[in-house]
């Protein structure tokens, strides 16, 4: 019987805590700070720049599809968005219902100075605290074709100055999910872009080709609308 009241008394403490989390979250408001265009997180003021429209070959970046994951909501989108979608995830009727259809943000910019255009896509629907994938794509007679994939990411992604092996390094954020937080670079290897392991807190120099679009809660963070 007492095993029963501590069990009981222990809830009923979780629930409190939880919901006065969850209070907190809808009054405290987000700490932001706003550096140009882009706003970032309040303890992370990194100098970054919005990126030129003539460094995309169409003049286009951070352009977002609502890709979902059913073919009756693929179908509806313009012939490009659907190829984008379909290849950074094939559809899936099983999730048409999701109540997280899949949203993705992308850029586009010639990253290897050959006059066409490559996409960078970010996965900006929810996908945990520890942010969603980020693709980066080429565009050929055959469609879209992924040359570099990776979970756990959060924006600004930025295209650097720095380059590899006639190819432009990209950067992105990570944190929440227990990662430490910081910015992670992904540079060209010759043969593919590869993510290198070291983690920066101050975002190297570049052009942000997708903006911070997330905020800090009590459960890390969260998508920005």
């Amino acid at each position: 019987m007492q095993k029963c009241s501590v069990y009981l008394a222990s809830r009923s403490i979780i629930l409190v805590l939880i919901l006065l989390s969850a209070l907190a979250f809808a009054s405290s408001g987000v700490e932001m700070e706003t550096t140009g265009e882009f706003p970032l997180p309040a303890p992370y003021r990194a100098i970054v720049k919005e990126v030129a429209t003539n460094k995309s070959v169409q003049g286009i970046k951070g352009r977002t599809v609502k890709c979902g994951y059913g073919k009756t909501t693929r179908e509806l989108l313009a012939p490009v968005e659907r190829q984008l979608c379909e290849a950074v995830s094939p559809f899936n009727d099983d999730l048409a219902d999701s109540p997280f259809p899949l949203e993705v943000e992308f850029g586009e910019v010639d990253l290897n100075d050959d006059g066409r255009a490559e996409f960078v896509v970010w996965e900006s629907s929810w996908a945990g605290t520890s942010g969603g994938s980020l693709w980066i794509l080429v565009h050929n007679a055959k469609g879209f074709q992924r040359v570099f994939e990776t979970t756990m990411t959060w924006s600004p992604i930025i295209v650097l100055e720095s380059s590899a092996n006639g190819w432009k390094d990209i950067a992105y954020y990570q944190t929440g999910g227990g990662l430490t937080s910081g910015f992670k670079r992904v540079g060209h290897n010759g043969s593919e872009y590869r993510e290198l392991s070291e983690i920066e807190d101050v975002a190297p120099k570049g052009n942000v080709l997708i903006g911070a679009k997330w905020q800090r809660s009590t459960f890390g963070p969260v998508p920005q609308k």
